[in-house]
């Protein structure tokens, strides 16, 4: 049985969408700028919807494990959890958790200095990791709050003197308050 080629096609929607993520993406338009290129890290970004159920797939995931810093979103843990079943050796854990849907962790290889940093409201939990150079910061958003209460949140952990990766689950689709954000 042959596939049917003509059946499977990607919709005109999301083929359009796709290329306005892709503008919008910092990855892309900020590829070659001097600051970005002398603080180049290894840093991946997964919605992981529960670190318990899907541990198995981090650890067995060969390029993330070769990443210097993995953040993690909606890692489902309650606070003060015990973490002896996601600790990994090579690597720091810091976690932001606040429960059921939600959460933050960031894995930091062990020979990245930095300083770790948690700040955790009833909608949003966000780490922030400050290292010499630049600073990383993960962070989740409740989807039943204003973006606006987020950004200011947020906005109050950014360092505007030094360059910063942000990554995370927002939960929005109000793209131009992050876009006016970032940018």
């Amino acid at each position: 049985n042959d596939c049917p080629e003509k059946k499977i096609y990607c919709s005109n929607k999301c083929k359009t969408k796709s290329l306005q993520l892709k503008d919008m993406s910092l990855n892309f338009a900020l590829q070659n700028e001097p600051v970005l290129q002398k603080n180049k890290i290894n840093l991946v970004s997964l919605n992981i919807r529960s670190i318990k159920k899907h541990y198995s797939d981090l650890v067995s995931n060969v390029s993330l494990n070769s990443a210097d810093i993995i953040c993690l979103q909606e890692t489902w843990l309650v606070k003060n959890q015990d973490l002896a079943f996601i600790k990994q050796e090579s690597y720091s854990i810091t976690t932001a958790s606040n429960g059921f849907g939600s959460g933050v962790m960031m894995y930091t290889k062990n020979d990245l200095q930095g300083t770790p940093t948690c700040l955790i409201t009833e909608t949003s939990q966000i780490i922030k990791l400050d290292t010499m150079n630049y600073d990383v910061i993960t962070v989740y958003f409740c989807s039943n709050t204003a973006i606006d209460d987020n950004i200011v949140t947020l906005k109050s952990v950014i360092n505007p003197t030094k360059p910063t990766y942000i990554c995370g689950d927002f939960n929005s689709n109000n793209a131009t308050k992050l876009e006016k954000l970032f940018v």
